[in-house]
């Protein structure tokens, strides 16, 4: 079995206006931290900013809490009610 990128996944979650307690789905899962860069700037564009992307940079087969932000929510992208 061969394994790419020492066993790491890029994981784009978008949240509804860059809340988290808010509407949120996962749009890509890649072992390319480029393609998941993009994915989250082409969903974003494609909602018309109303989801903000956030990239995470996973170890397979660890827990959960144990992740590398890539790309956080900023907070100029956030809606503040």
């Amino acid at each position: 079995m061969v394994v790419l990128n020492e066993g790491f996944v890029y994981v784009v979650t978008m949240y509804k206006y860059g809340n988290r307690n808010s509407h949120s789905y996962i749009t890509c899962v890649s072992e390319n931290k480029l393609i998941a860069l993009e994915a989250a700037r082409l969903e974003k564009q494609f909602t018309n900013n109303a989801f903000v992307g956030e990239v995470i940079k996973v170890k397979l087969n660890t827990r959960d809490d144990q992740f590398q932000i890539i790309l956080p929510l900023k907070s100029v992208d956030i809606l503040v009610c």
